[in-house]
């Protein structure tokens, strides 16, 4: 059997972090784009917003940041600490 091996995202670190966000393997929206909850139909990013009491970010980066200011990181569960 011959199959293509799939490398997941890397995390997001901040040492500070507080929370620790573990999903599963990166969809293929997501690992295409380089981003966590890339795919539309996905409500991560919505939630996070409504949980840190924000408002929702439409930028990437800007998503990033808010969760490690508020003490978050995420990781695939293929990521390595």
């Amino acid at each position: 059997m011959d199959s293509e091996k799939i490398i997941g995202l890397s995390p997001i670190i901040d040492p500070k972090a507080k929370f620790l966000i573990l999903g599963s393997m990166p969809g293929v929206e997501s690992l295409q784009k380089e981003q966590y909850y890339a795919n539309g139909r996905n409500h991560f990013w919505r939630i996070m917003a409504r949980i840190l009491n924000e408002k929702e970010l439409a930028n990437y980066a800007e998503r990033v940041s808010l969760l490690q200011k508020k003490s978050y990181r995420t990781m695939g569960c293929d990521s390595h600490l």
